[in-house]
């Protein structure tokens, strides 16, 4: 059960198991064979894969500074 006074790694584990969970049971209803965007052209494949893309690299590049502001505040924290 997902409670606001949990570390916020342990809710971000908690969201995605359960996304993966749900996917998988469509996953399940649904005919694997044909896609999530079968019958589209070749621009919406194009558009998701530079989402996917953008989406990894800014995920990489916030992970760093996320962890670098909380050290600081923690620092903070313990010389005031």
């Amino acid at each position: 059960m997902l409670v606001l006074s949990d570390p916020p790694d342990w809710q971000n584990l908690q969201l995605y198991s359960f996304g993966v969970v749900f996917n998988a049971a469509r996953l399940l209803v649904d005919d694997v064979n044909v896609g999530f965007v079968h019958g589209f052209s070749l621009w919406p494949h194009v558009l998701l894969r530079g989402y996917d893309a953008a989406g990894g690299s800014l995920r990489a590049g916030t992970r760093p500074t996320c962890n670098l502001l909380l050290l600081l505040l923690r620092i903070i924290r313990a010389l005031v």
